[in-house]
């Protein structure tokens, strides 16, 4: 009788530290393709943003010199300015150069805020500083 239970207990306690052993190999297995999935991830959503800073960038001053050449008017300048996708970076000066240029086209635009206004985007953006110094000057 005792012998039964010790060779019970030693196949019950193998058993067990075999099972651990297997679930612990798949759990690693598990977490290890789920780190690198993730790490994949997070480089492609690196490199979409990175495009779409770059695309919105190019869309922007292009939109800006085909106003400042008068290829557009100003009231088609922010509806294409609405319409472009801005990357999250850029989320803060789409909304203000939209607001800016909706306050442009109102009835009786207040210059000397909007003045202000792309004198701040132009010292926050250096990118945007050539074009929105012709874009001032064109508009004062």
């Amino acid at each position: 009788m005792r012998i039964g239970r010790i060779l019970f207990l030693g196949i019950f306690l193998l058993s067990l530290t075999t099972i651990l052993a297997v679930s612990s190999f798949f759990e690693q297995r598990a977490y290890s393709a789920l780190h690198q999935l993730s790490l994949a991830d997070s480089a492609n959503a690196s490199n979409q943003q990175q495009e779409l800073k770059s695309k919105y960038k190019q869309d922007v001053l292009d939109l800006l010199k085909n106003y400042q050449e008068k290829k557009i008017s100003a009231s088609q300048l922010e509806e294409s300015l609405f319409a472009l996708n801005a990357p999250v970076a850029y989320k803060d000066l789409h909304f203000q150069l939209s607001t800016t240029l909706a306050e442009l086209n109102s009835s009786r635009p207040p210059l000397a805020e909007i003045k202000g206004k792309l004198e701040n985007l132009k010292n926050r953006y250096s990118w945007l500083t050539a074009n929105l110094t012709i874009f001032l000057a064109n508009i004062l």
